[in-house]
């Protein structure tokens, strides 16, 4: 199925094709091989994820539903610096590097930028889960004692 660019949001779309002619006059062969996804498109993806090498997100968290995302696999994984670094200047960037290497968003960060904290998204929600995690396992612990 080839990707739908129709779908993109307008600014997201012009500054892909901006993006997409540059990588291939700096001679980076590539294959964009999802864009704009319906709610119904993204639901089967969500259901086969099983067998998709890379992360699917549910139906109604991922940026391709809103037009804002794309996944672009590229002919020699050597050029992908000077890919990124084409894509960035349009806008698009990899929320996801470590685990979706194919998938860039529109106006977004990588998942790893700092917040105001000081710690990546991810470890702010580890440090999280493993806090939740403390205080039900007192909560539990506590509740069985007292029964």
């Amino acid at each position: 199925m080839p990707a739908d660019f129709a779908g993109l949001d307008p600014t997201a779309q012009q500054n892909l094709m901006a993006a997409l002619d540059e990588l291939r006059r700096n001679r980076i062969r590539f294959n964009v091989t999802s864009a704009y996804r319906s709610p119904e498109r993204q639901a089967q993806l969500y259901a086969d994820r099983a067998t998709n090498p890379y992360p699917v997100a549910p139906p109604g968290h991922s940026d391709h539903e809103r037009g804002r995302a794309a996944d672009l696999v590229l002919a020699d994984e050597s050029q992908r610096d000077a890919a990124n670094r084409i894509l960035a200047k349009y806008g698009w960037s990899q929320p996801l590097p470590e685990r979706d290497r194919v998938h860039y968003a529109f106006g977004r960060q990588r998942s790893q930028t700092p917040t105001a904290y000081g710690q990546s998204p991810v470890d702010m929600a580890k440090q999280f889960s493993r806090a939740l995690g403390d205080q039900l396992d007192e909560a539990v612990g506590a509740a069985l004692f007292a029964a």
